[in-house]
């Protein structure tokens, strides 16, 4: 599910990056209002959800980026 590439996805451009790093902030503003109020383990569980998500969401775009050149490159033999 994860690779190298689909984390390279994730850092692919200026907008994918101020997702990840605005998600890793709420994150972090969540956690420390939370923390007084529920068990450790929450937050922590609330963390890898987050890190889970994020990875999915870099093989999603990892595949929409390996989409869109295979279609450009297409597109670019058709029309030589």
């Amino acid at each position: 599910m994860f690779s190298l590439q689909a984390g390279r996805a994730l850092f692919g451009s200026v907008p994918r990056v101020l997702i990840v790093l605005g998600s890793l902030a709420t994150y972090y503003l969540l956690a420390i209002w939370l923390e007084p109020i529920v068990p450790w383990w929450f937050v922590t569980l609330l963390g890898f959800l987050l890190l889970i998500g994020l990875i999915y969401l870099g093989s999603i775009w990892l595949d929409r980026d390996i989409m869109r050149g295979a279609n450009k490159k297409s597109s670019d033999e058709a029309s030589n």
